[in-house]
């Protein structure tokens, strides 16, 4: 399967990782309202495989964290990250760590190049 917005989206994200001034990013809040707008600006997106990626994503970082958690909500992956992070550019950091774990992963189980 090959989902060219998928790719085009992880592109952008590394390239706002890389850079983050130049994108007039200063917060893995702000990288979440990019996300959530390019999936809302991009009506070409096959829809099951982007809200896959997306839920997949946050289903990744929770289970990352799970283990500092006595109860086991369903939370954000921004509130998470932000949480786990010492400041903004931290929060940028640790976001990209993440995100590359998880897109290696994504991309190898669903054959996207």
């Amino acid at each position: 399967m090959e989902d060219h917005s998928i790719n085009k989206l992880t592109d952008l994200i590394v390239a706002i990782i890389k850079r983050p001034a130049m994108y007039q990013v200063s917060n893995v809040e702000d990288i979440y309202l990019i996300v959530f707008g390019y999936s809302w600006a991009i009506p070409s997106i096959e829809p099951d495989i982007f809200d896959t990626f997306l839920q997949g994503f946050k289903n990744f970082v929770n289970e990352y964290f799970a283990e500092d958690f006595s109860s086991k909500k369903d939370y954000d992956w921004s509130r998470l990250i932000r949480f786990y992070s010492a400041g903004d550019s931290h929060s940028i950091e640790l976001f990209g760590k993440l995100f590359e774990q998880f897109t290696a992963t994504f991309k190898d189980e669903y054959k996207l190049e």
